[in-house]
């Protein structure tokens, strides 16, 4: 059902799709939607922390809010999920502060990790959080920060499922 709505185009996928009421608008990252008002099923946005880990949480957690206060003024029933990537890599060439690459402390990042997952898990208006740890210099590589996964794979799992889910398809 989900693929012939696609096909069809009574299903959309919407990058960068403006969503919102009355009282605010933001545009977030993909917004899978049903022809019709009121019509968003899913919605994901996606953040990242590359460096400044000790100042991050805050900014993040207000920033996914604000996006599921957005989404929830335009759509009360709209599914919302976020993503946060959070950069473990020691260099990281900042545009700020070139040239590069800069070094930097990671080791905020963990802390930063766990804070996020409990503060964004907790938020029973979030359908789904996942946390990624990345090793990422953005001139060269980017990868799952392996040593700190910690229960990624498994939350992987269960964000994907409840993606899926929300759109009505199941996991076999």
């Amino acid at each position: 059902m989900f693929a012939s709505g696609l096909q069809d185009g009574s299903i959309s996928l919407k990058v960068s799709q403006k969503v919102g009421g009355r009282r605010r608008q933001k545009k977030l990252d993909l917004v899978i939607a049903r022809d019709g008002p009121g019509a968003t099923l899913v919605a994901v946005e996606i953040k990242s922390c590359m460096t400044a880990h000790s100042k991050a949480h805050t900014r993040l957690v207000a920033e996914l809010t604000s996006s599921l206060d957005a989404l929830l003024d335009a759509d009360p029933l709209a599914k919302f999920f976020c993503m946060v990537a959070i950069n473990y890599g020691g260099k990281f060439t900042s545009p700020l502060n070139l040239p590069g690459p800069n070094v930097h402390d990671v080791g905020d990042a963990p802390a930063l990790t766990a804070a996020l997952r409990r503060s964004l898990s907790n938020n029973i208006e979030i359908a789904g959080t996942l946390v990624i740890p990345i090793a990422f210099d953005n001139e060269t590589s980017c990868h799952i920060a392996s040593d700190h996964t910690g229960d990624y794979r498994e939350n992987d799992a269960t964000f994907t499922a409840g993606i899926l889910a929300a759109l009505g398809l199941s996991i076999s």
